[in-house]
């Protein structure tokens, strides 16, 4: 079964490595163009581009991958399936009906909980105990396809987005290749996902990251996990943006206000809604991430100090 691999992420790159050592014939793969980073600006590949270069597989960047032109170059590859994950770009109806045996989607949730671009990140903040990997046939709504194979696994409780995100991609990596091998043998069939039961993640904007003090204190460790590493929860601490980058919480009872720094003892301890938020690893703006040992040492912080807007 001939196959075109979309991905561009991280979370991309097991389940490729997954499929080409169980011997799937991956004919090629298709990934965002290369883009500046870094201070350099220097142009970086997408690291799944690093996997299939390894795996001598032929590559293609589009800026445009539903382009007339990039559809007829797709065609010439007469794929019988395309696998998508984590590829940053909506296939559309033409791409999407190119492959007699359908176009397949890894999802990191139980669809049709959290539809979108970021489940992974909103299934922490909200406190979720429980998530999964949903393998979908894609149709032209986002996630909206049928459900070929799900499965769940427990979220830890300090796990922090990134942490989860690679459990997860080996979970989907293990599913698509149960999914494709039962296509193979015509011994799968969808289920269509329940609309009243659909809940949305959306792409994260910096608005959310920026620390809500007068929220609890679990919520706001919530915030700081499931926005770990990227793209970060933040506050301010004497005009400057600090990244937190670990965090627990503490039901002790305080009557400061929220983002009032309580004890720098045993961690930086900010007072919240409800609760004490215990920050262990900070990242000042333009610096690396620190303990919070360190960042004591460099700022000084003071009971009576704040955490907040400028």
């Amino acid at each position: 079964m001939r196959l075109v691999y979309f991905g561009t992420s991280e979370f991309a790159e097991e389940p490729l490595r997954r499929l080409l050592k169980t011997g799937a014939q991956v004919v090629a793969m298709v990934t965002q163009p290369d883009r500046p980073k870094g201070r350099g600006r220097k142009l970086q590949p997408p690291s799944v581009k690093i996997v299939a270069q390894e795996s001598g597989l032929d590559i293609e960047q589009p800026e445009d991958p539903n382009s007339d032109s990039f559809v007829s170059t797709i065609e010439k590859y007469e794929p019988d399936t395309i696998v998508v994950v984590a590829y940053a770009h909506k296939l559309g109806p033409r791409l999407l009906g190119l492959p007699q045996k359908g176009c397949f989607n890894i999802h990191p949730s139980l669809l049709p909980l959290y539809r979108g671009a970021a489940p992974i990140n909103w299934a922490i903040i909200k406190g979720e105990k429980i998530t999964g990997v949903s393998i979908i046939k894609m149709n032209e709504r986002f996630d909206a396809g049928e459900i070929m194979m799900q499965d769940s696994i427990e979220i830890r409780e300090d796990e922090t987005a990134g942490e989860l995100s690679v459990r997860l991609s080996n979970l989907g990596s293990e599913l698509m290749v149960r999914v494709l091998e039962a296509i193979q043998q015509g011994s799968v069939e969808g289920t269509a996902q329940d609309e009243t039961k659909v809940t949305k993640a959306p792409r994260i904007k910096k608005s959310d990251c920026d620390v809500v003090w007068a929220k609890t204190a679990v919520e706001i460790k919530n915030l700081v996990r499931g926005l770990y590493p990227r793209p970060g929860a933040y506050s301010y601490y004497r005009d400057k943006l600090i990244k937190l980058a670990r965090a627990n919480a503490l039901t002790e009872v305080v009557e400061q206000e929220p983002g009032e720094i309580l004890r720098t003892d045993n961690g930086i301890e900010v007072a919240s809604g409800n609760g004490v938020v215990r920050l262990l690893s900070l990242q000042p703006e333009g610096k690396r991430e620190m303990s919070w040992v360190d960042f004591r040492n460099g700022f000084r912080p003071l009971p009576g100090d704040r955490f907040g807007r400028r």
